[in-house]
């Protein structure tokens, strides 16, 4: 899960706006089954265990830096986990000055994740690279995050 964690801060080096059209396969990014209970985590580890068992589960993350918004919708009919991100708030601080006018253009940026359960192993194990992990992902957040990791080569 640290793979998630470092995702989480490169987006705060994130300079441009997510606002790029990506070609979603909505049918990819729905759970089968629509949850009906849905926990609510106060725990990192909480949200990780359910993102491990696919269970439908949200938190919110905050730290000084950004506040962030993950849901865990389900399975798709394709066995896939779906993870939903978005950022809600990002501190003046955590984007580089030249940057600063494209702050309100990142808050609200989302993606959403589809992950099998090899994938979620190898997250886990903390050797997934970030761009194999946002492959699995769509939406203007995976922009955002694409963009810092280009601007970090």
């Amino acid at each position: 899960m640290e793979k998630v964690a470092l995702l989480f801060g490169l987006m705060l080096f994130a300079g441009l706006c997510g606002l790029f059209e990506n070609g979603m396969d909505a049918q990819k990014y729905q759970p089968a089954n629509p949850p009906i209970h849905v926990e609510k985590c106060e725990t990192v580890e909480c949200i990780e265990g359910k993102i491990v068992a696919c269970e439908p589960a949200e938190m919110n993350l905050d730290n000084d830096q950004a506040k962030l918004y993950m849901k865990v919708k389900g399975r798709s009919s394709a066995g896939d986990c779906i993870v939903y991100l978005r950022l809600d708030e990002i501190s003046s601080g955590a984007i580089p000055e030249e940057y600063q006018m494209f702050a309100s253009g990142i808050k609200g940026a989302d993606m959403t994740c589809a992950l099998s359960q090899s994938d979620i192993k190898f997250l886990q194990s903390g050797e997934m690279p970030d761009k194999q992990m946002l492959e699995k992902c769509d939406g203007p957040l995976k922009s955002v995050i694409q963009l810092a990791i280009s601007a970090q080569q």
